[in-house]
């Protein structure tokens, strides 16, 4: 079974960076670049993502891609290490959060972590 992330963000730079981060997490790993989680009813033909990554926190953004993607879990980077960052975030319907300034640390972790749960 591949595991699939797709990574939300705004940047090319950005989205490539952290695509770069997510595949170097391991083998078996297949990742979708998005612009913005718009498409299917919310998502993209083609995408059952396992795990989306987000960078834009808002909770339209954040409620958005939880009704495109149902089951996918979801991950936002946030800009601030504040816990009423993050409650927002969780309450929008992400999984999880992760401060930005933590994320090239933990991301990979966080990918092993979520993709060990479907194999």
């Amino acid at each position: 079974m591949v595991f699939q992330v797709l990574v939300v963000d705004p940047s090319p730079v950005a989205r490539a960076a952290l695509a770069e981060l997510v595949r170097a997490a391991g083998d078996g790993i297949d990742v979708a670049e998005l612009v913005s989680p718009a498409g299917r009813g919310g998502g993209t033909v083609g995408l059952d993502p396992n795990l989306i990554i987000l960078t834009e926190s808002t909770p339209e953004t954040i409620a958005a891609t939880r009704t495109a993607y149902p089951p996918a879990e979801i991950v936002v980077l946030g800009l601030a290490d504040d816990a009423r960052y993050e409650r927002r975030a969780l309450e929008a319907g992400a999984d999880r959060y992760l401060p930005r300034e933590r994320a090239p640390d933990e991301l990979s972790g966080l990918v092993r972590e979520v993709a060990g749960l479907y194999s």
